[in-house]
């Protein structure tokens, strides 16, 4: 190569360096809410575009990060956003339980949705969220009352979502969950059953910090706030290890008062764990919803098993179980049908 052509080479690279740098410069977004549900299932980030500039679609091989008390947790953009003009748009960036597919971008206009997070990533202990190591936003614990979201600097403030247009801002809307499930984990070196719709709980017990629990797979479905009147808040007691060092559930104000007395040996977790309906107390039916069975452990101190299952007490296996609760069947409570149409 002559000394001309080198010099030109150079005035090339030159001009064509800036122009590149600025392309690969991560996009003009920041994260503006977070939201997480009571059991964690159901949460999302929401970013958005802070300059006013069209053309940061450049999302691939960009990261969402997350540190906190349950460790690192880092989640890399697989695609570009469907579209250039990105003047104003939110992002939301999600997980649902029920997602088939995730890893990709779709919607259009003023907002894009990416279901990309994995199972638990934000952690509702609070911690530092991180995108594209351009925007570190400081997350505190995160409100798990299905209503409420941490918003920039920190503001708790009700959910709101984005609806579907074609130029952003989009109008927003309140965003709340109504539902939510409790899940089952099982002891089998105990021999116990526990039952929480608690984020923090259900991420310490996945963790692995209270050795020896996994889902049974068994769960029920709640409403998270009193609905229409007819529900009850369920009580939520520990049985120390005098009393079997277990967990009590009642939907029993009565139950509820006794049990939370001084002196009664139990402790009282939570006066609202979620809420049911009651069944007749003679018969047990349950005019609204499914019954759950209560049935009480006699060869384990305080211990109780809750179950959508009428379970053979004439079998071996369930000979120490005692049926309790509403009506012949000893009906507990009553919950949500299982195809989420509600009570």
């Amino acid at each position: 190569m002559t000394t001309r052509w080198w010099k030109v080479a150079m005035i090339v690279l030159a001009l064509a360096g800036p122009f590149a740098f600025a392309q690969a410069a991560p996009p003009t977004f920041r994260i503006t809410q977070v939201f997480v549900s009571p059991n964690g299932y159901s949460q999302f980030v929401e970013l958005t575009e802070w300059a006013g500039q069209d053309g940061q679609n450049g999302f691939r091989g960009l990261t969402l990060t997350m540190t906190g008390t349950q460790g690192v947790r880092t989640m890399t953009f697989a695609d570009d956003l469907p579209t250039t003009r990105t003047a104003h748009m939110s992002v939301i960036v999600e997980w649902y339980s029920d997602a088939f597919d995730s890893g990709y971008f779709y919607g259009s206009g003023g907002i894009a949705y990416y279901d990309g997070l994995g199972a638990g990533f934000i952690d509702p202990n609070g911690g530092t969220l991180d995108f594209a190591g351009v925007d570190t936003f400081p997350l505190p614990p995160v409100p798990l009352d299905g209503v409420n979201a941490v918003y920039r600097d920190r503001l708790v403030a009700p959910s709101t979502l984005p609806l579907q247009c074609d130029v952003a801002p989009c109008p927003r809307v309140p965003h709340e969950e109504i539902t939510t499930s409790i899940i089952e984990y099982h002891n089998y070196a105990l021999g116990r059953f526990f039952w929480t719709s608690d984020a923090r709980e259900i991420a310490a017990l996945e963790l692995g910090i209270f050795p020896g629990w996994k889902q049974s797979g068994g769960y029920l479905m709640s409403y998270i706030t009193p609905r229409d009147g007819y529900t009850t808040p369920v009580c939520r007691f520990y049985a120390p290890p005098e009393l079997g060092n277990s967990h009590i559930l009642t939907a029993s104000a009565d139950e509820c008062a006794t049990l939370a007395q001084p002196g009664s040996g139990f402790i009282l977790e939570s006066r609202v764990a979620f809420y049911v309906a009651l069944p007749d107390p003679v018969t047990g039916v349950c005019a609204q919803g499914i019954p759950i069975y209560r049935y009480w452990n006699r060869a384990g101190g305080a211990d109780h098993r809750y179950t959508q299952y009428k379970l053979d007490l004439r079998l071996s296996y369930f000979s120490a179980l005692l049926s309790e609760g509403y009506g012949p069947d000893g009906v507990g409570f009553c919950t949500l049908a299982f195809t989420d149409e509600g009570f």
